[in-house]
């Protein structure tokens, strides 16, 4: 089963921005100045170069319409503070704003946890024709807001949005180049049609509201409760309900004038206060303070931009590149919860695949690039899933022998369950998990890899920014489990002399000694025997782990090979042939690219492979085996770092 994932970031090694610091030796205010001066000539590079990489429509996204949704990726302009998400589109004489959060997710049982959406806002005539068609919408990423322009009854509409960073606040400035006013309503709407999730909406003074809530079966494992609350600022309102519970305020735009519409979100698991916390919170904002929440908006993402540049020469890679960092810093953040396949940008409530965190990769593999480019906080909400999970993990052992197993390519087989016996120690992870513990599909796919995968933005974590404390209390404790499992999973040596195990690169695959396997046992006793000399702990198991995993692709038992175009190349299992199948062949068994490797001599591994492993993070300098413009990027230049 082949996933899109939504958010991916290049594993590329980008050039930081230099940021000095003050030095108790006297040349502080020489240091401060120039630092400030370096910091003001990467930001005028960076404008330049984002300014060009802006997302441009001139017809409206086709899945923002209500009647073509995409339980996948929008084509609208995306907009977000790490938890809060926003998706902008709707058609040459409407605005509309999807409205969802990362934590909104329902769970009706023990497994088969998946976000929802929320609902939204919509500008819109009041009557009469909608004449004119011109349209134009902009992402711009490097101020994070988007800009469109309308047609509203022959009358030109422009419109701003961002999302506050301090709060769960969108902005929307609504003006008009005409001389005519127009009549203009706005409604606030959360998702209806749906009778398992509770929705209403209502009005408060002159400030709209609407909420929704996840399923409250008996098997639920929680209630998630979101209200939105909307008011105008800089309008006369009239306000009421319609037949369908739509909150609606009708105003005047009139030309010369700006008028601001300010809309909050609150709510969460448990919660229960959701919509009086969200009228709250949208009434305390003031034509003064939604101007302060734009300058701290643009003072937030001007300082994650600053974190971190990169020139490789090549627009189709850079805007791919910026695009995915923008993504990063729109979706995840410290503190929030963790986004799922389709980041806070669901607008449906059957998104595909459950929208759950898909631990072969495509949960994990926005992050790769999180690190390199000095953006480490950014994994943060991942890895607090993996290990809010840890729990179940343990539980899963259990249950599987408690499940009936089915076929070889079934989503719990009976020859996986057989592998996995009730005595094994360490972590099971299915294919998909979801925030705070939940399950997204219960469903292993003969992968027993999955917690080892969800390492990797841990080990990078610390590998990018040491921390005894988080390596000793979360991470080696995380890998030693991961060592247990391994150890009991592969069991004792076979009559060759070498330890043999059953699994899967490829779901629903069920072969020896697979690729994924032997990259995944390596990587984590590796670690583990490196983070033990580092602790000085378990000594008396470094033998073990040196004896399992020195084999592990190298010289007793080398990873898998075929022959491709007269060429020996790497492949997912001894017997596999899907290498000829395209570029994804050897995918599962080299991402992350940096530190899943072989370490083969280049002749034996193939291209595609081979470009992947050349991508390494904490090099002075990145290129291309084959591409000479990656050859003009130049050395890392790293906060409070001189120049390189």
């Amino acid at each position: 089963m082949k996933r899109r994932t939504l958010l991916t970031a290049i594993t590329l090694a980008p050039l930081a921005s230099a940021v000095g610091t003050a030095h108790a030796d006297g040349t502080g205010a020489t240091a401060t100045r120039a630092a400030t001066a370096d910091g003001d000539a990467d930001w005028d590079t960076l404008g330049n170069l984002l300014s060009g990489y802006a997302g441009h429509w001139t017809s409206p996204p086709a899945t923002t319409d209500p009647d073509r949704l995409t339980n996948k990726m929008t084509d609208g302009a995306l907009l977000g503070n790490g938890e809060l998400g926003v998706v902008v589109g709707g058609d040459r004489n409407t605005l509309r704003l999807y409205l969802n959060r990362n934590d909104f997710w329902t769970t009706p049982g023990a497994d088969g946890a998946h976000p929802i959406a929320l609902g939204g806002l919509t500008l819109r005539k009041v009557s009469g024709s909608d004449g004119g068609t011109a349209y134009e919408m902009t992402q711009d990423i490097l101020n994070a807001e988007v800009r469109t322009e309308l047609t509203v009854n022959s009358v030109p509409v422009r419109t701003r949005t961002f999302v506050a960073d301090s709060a769960d606040i969108v902005v929307t400035e609504v003006s008009t180049t005409g001389t005519a006013e127009v009549r203009l309503a706005l409604d606030a709407w959360t998702k209806s049609g749906a009778s398992q999730y509770p929705a209403k909406s209502g009005t408060e003074g002159s400030t709209l509201w609407a909420e929704r809530s996840t399923e409250s079966a008996s098997s639920s494992q929680w209630v998630s409760r979101m209200g939105l609350a909307t008011k105008v600022i800089g309008a006369s309102v009239s306000t009421g309900t319609n037949s369908t519970g739509t909150s609606i305020a009708v105003f005047t735009l009139k030309p010369g004038e700006t008028v601001t519409i300010v809309s909050a979100v609150e709510g969460g698991r448990g919660v229960t206060d959701h919509v009086s916390r969200a009228v709250a919170t949208a009434n305390a904002v003031t034509a003064a303070s939604a101007a302060d929440l734009s300058t701290k908006h643009r003072h937030w993402w001007k300082q994650y931009w600053l974190k971190s540049y990169v020139r490789v020469y090549d627009p189709s890679l850079e805007k791919y590149y910026y695009g995915s960092q923008y993504l990063l810093g729109s979706s995840s953040r410290r503190g929030s919860t963790g986004p799922g396949l389709w980041g806070p940008w669901g607008t449906t409530d059957t998104p595909e695949w459950n929208g759950g965190y898909f631990l072969n990769y495509n949960a994990l593999a926005p992050y790769y690039g999180a690190f390199s480019s000095n953006r480490i906080d950014i994994a943060e909400p991942m890895i607090q899933a993996v290990l809010d999970y840890r729990s179940t993990g343990t539980a899963n052992i259990a249950r599987v022998q408690t499940t009936p197993g089915g076929a070889v390519n079934s989503r719990l087989s009976q020859v996986f369950k057989e592998s996995v016996p009730a005595s094994t120690r360490g972590y099971l992870y299915p294919v998909s998990i979801g925030p705070q513990g939940a399950s997204g599909e219960w469903t292993f796919w003969n992968q027993p890899t999955n917690a080892s995968y969800a390492a990797v933005p841990m080990v990078d974590k610390y590998e990018y920014a040491p921390d005894t404390g988080f390596l000793k209390d979360t991470l080696y404790p995380y890998l030693l489990e991961l060592a247990n499992f391994w150890e009991d999973y592969t069991g004792p040596k076979e009559a060759d002399g070498k330890y043999h195990f059953m699994g899967a690169a490829y779901e629903q695959d069920w072969a020896k000694d697979d690729a994924l396997g032997l990259a995944a046992i390596r990587y984590v006793l590796t670690r583990t025997l490196k983070y033990s000399e580092q602790l000085g702990a378990d000594a008396s198991r470094r033998d073990k782990w040196k004896d399992t995993s020195s084999p592990a692709c190298r010289t007793s038992r080398p990873c898998p090979t075929t022959a491709r175009r007269s060429t020996t190349v790497t492949t997912p299992t001894p017997t596999s042939r899907r290498l000829s199948a395209g570029p994804s062949a050897t995918w599962s068994s080299s991402i992350p690219s940096a530190t899943w490797t072989w370490n083969l001599p280049r002749s034996s591994v193939g291209r595609r492979s081979t470009r992947l492993t050349r991508w390494t993070p904490g090099t002075r300098e990145t290129t291309s085996p084959r591409a000479t413009g990656w050859r003009r990027a130049s050395a890392i230049r790293r906060p409070h770092s001189k120049r390189g």
